[in-house]
């Protein structure tokens, strides 16, 4: 129910992270009438209990397109993964918005980040249009892993071969 809304958001930020935690699934049961909750549950993304963050995480992905407001900490928590596939999946719910973001992280450093960027772009589809040049280079990569996930990200955005052919 909306009218719980207030009083979940207030105890997301609870000193007791089993209340945290609960309030935050709470929230992923509401779907889009907990888009208020977004940016508060974008900040559980770096609590202190993992599986605080785990529910943040898998609570906005139920948010989908809704968890816009959360995507600059969906990115920071990209970056320093714990291993939950639940942020990815967030992201990925958010759509368009959160192509650049991925973009950016095909140039990060980290191999693991790299991959988990053209996983997302992958899942994004052809809406990931813009991808298409970093995923390509991408293929250039000595990384096995990054290479596949590249080609599957090409092959999911349903790239024409008459646009990365070019590109190779």
């Amino acid at each position: 129910d909306a009218t719980l809304l207030p009083s979940l958001i207030r105890a997301l930020e609870d000193p007791d992270a089993s209340t945290r935690e609960l309030a935050a699934r709470m929230l992923g049961a509401l779907g889009d009438s907990a888009a208020p909750a977004a940016e508060t549950l974008g900040g559980l993304l770096s609590d202190q209990a993992p599986r605080v963050r785990v529910q943040a995480a898998e609570s906005l992905r139920k948010l989908g397109a809704s968890a816009l407001p959360a995507l600059q900490a969906l990115s920071a928590a990209m970056r320093k993964s714990d291993g939950s596939a639940e942020v990815p999946r967030a992201m990925v719910g958010i759509g368009v918005p959160a192509v650049d973001p991925l973009i950016g992280m095909l140039a990060d450093d980290g191999l693991a980040l790299r991959v988990r960027a053209a996983r997302c772009l992958a899942g994004l589809g052809p809406v990931a249009s813009a991808a298409v040049p970093p995923l390509v280079e991408a293929l250039r990569s000595r990384e096995a892993d990054l290479r596949a996930c590249a080609a599957s990200a090409l092959g999911c955005i349903r790239a024409e071969a008459g646009t990365v052919v070019p590109l190779l």
